[in-house]
């Protein structure tokens, strides 16, 4: 399967999150500490760089590491029901992931035309029918 990198900007300030093939997000749990977090840039992959041990099923709350501001939205993981944080794809719509340690809840969207989701998806995928 095709991987796909992902070019990953700050919803707020519109800055680069990417670090080579990582996306770097300040994180936060409460009772466990603060840092810097590297989080895989291929779709798909749940490869972690973590500034310090977090407890399977902590919830973290992520933020921009250049304007800080939180990344929280408003939905749910429909796998869990942990808050959402979002991220913007710079070619156009965004991912969001789950807020909880271990739950792989995740969406790609924001596309305001539907070729525009199955380019990506058909490039994800490496089909044919691009």
């Amino acid at each position: 399967m095709k991987k796909l990198l992902i070019q990953a900007q700050c919803p707020h300030c519109g800055k680069s999150l990417n670090e080579g093939e990582w996306i770097g997000l300040l994180v936060e749990v409460e009772g466990q500490g603060k840092g810097e977090i590297k989080l895989s840039a291929y779709f798909g992959d749940y490869s972690v760089i973590l500034p310090f041990p977090i407890e399977e099923g902590k919830i973290a709350n992520f933020s921009c590491p250049h304007c800080e501001k939180n990344l929280k939205i408003e939905n749910k993981c429909t796998l869990c029901g942990a808050p959402l944080f979002r991220i913007k794809i710079k070619t156009g719509g965004y991912v969001d992931a789950c807020t909880r340690k271990g739950c792989k809840g995740h969406a790609i969207g924001g596309f305001g035309e539907v070729d525009e989701l199955m380019f990506l998806v058909n490039k994800l995928i490496n089909s044919p029918f691009l």
